[in-house]
């Protein structure tokens, strides 16, 4: 028996009956859908040829619906982009806000509470950490911040801060109606991201069963921030499975700590 198994995430590129079956036949056992895209529909499309070409195989295939969570991400910009350069000053405001930008670039930010969670020394890190700002000064409108490492930028890129308490439920009112759909369409798997504390996978155990009494999906944790890590012990505690989601994780803290942290989680797991 092969004990390590093999995670898939299906998308666009690989939805089709053909290359689907052939994923399976060459190891595939859980099936990946990231909730963060896609419709409900699509997302249904994609699940049924995958349970067709299992059944047409003849093997076991588990489903991970994965939550998007409370993801941060630049608002509507440029479709050209906006040049960030490095030591220039840039101004980060609550997407759909009006503000007088002064001359400054101007980043609006999909994070209502941005201005009253930032403060001076603050870290910002956009796109997967390819561009760091560092707040310089905070107002009841925006904040003013130095760019550190530049790049281009675009609408939509996720946006971390790290070691900041972002004071939002972890627990979405998307997150709500996805899970309702996943159930429905029996996902094995229900992947929670963001996860701060047990508190979390006890909040998504009580809406599965108010949802369906008689489910028995699993849930799995995400770590990707610095208070998951806190809290490891008691989170292991209340979930079926642990994935550690290297790439925010590496920026939420430093990358070279990545590999220990999760080496330790491993071993908490086993």
């Amino acid at each position: 028996m092969k004990h390590t198994k093999i995670v898939a995430t299906i998308g666009p590129a690989c939805d089709s009956l053909a290359i689907l079956t052939a994923m399976l036949k060459s190891g595939m056992n859980l099936a990946r859908i990231n909730f963060s895209h896609g419709t409900h529909a699509s997302n249904k499309k994609a699940l049924d040829k995958l349970k067709l070409a299992a059944k047409k195989l003849n093997m076991p295939i588990g489903i991970i619906q994965d939550l998007q969570g409370p993801r941060i991400r630049i608002g509507e910009i440029d479709k050209k982009g906006i040049e960030l350069i490095r030591n220039e000053e840039v101004i980060l405001y609550p997407a759909g806000k009006k503000i007088f930008k002064n001359g400054h670039k101007a980043l609006p930010v999909d994070l209502p509470k941005l201005v009253k969670i930032l403060k001076p020394g603050s870290q910002v890190m956009v796109h997967d950490g390819l561009i760091e700002l560092k707040v310089i000064s905070v107002n009841g409108a925006y904040a003013k911040a130095k760019v550190i490492k530049g790049g281009m930028l675009f609408s939509n890129k996720g946006v971390n801060l790290p070691g900041i308490d972002l004071k939002m439920p972890v627990i979405t009112k998307k997150d709500i109606d996805d899970l309702k759909f996943g159930l429905k369409i029996g996902v094995d798997y229900v992947a929670l991201s963001f996860v701060g504390s047990a508190k979390d996978i006890v909040d998504l155990k009580k809406l599965i069963k108010k949802f369906d009494r008689k489910s028995k999906v699993q849930i799995m944790a995400k770590i990707e921030r610095e208070q998951a890590v806190k809290n490891i012990k008691a989170i292991i505690k209340e979930v079926d499975a642990i994935m550690v989601a290297r790439g925010d994780l590496g920026v939420e803290m430093s990358p070279e700590k990545v590999p220990i942290i999760q080496k330790e989680i491993v071993r908490l797991c086993l």
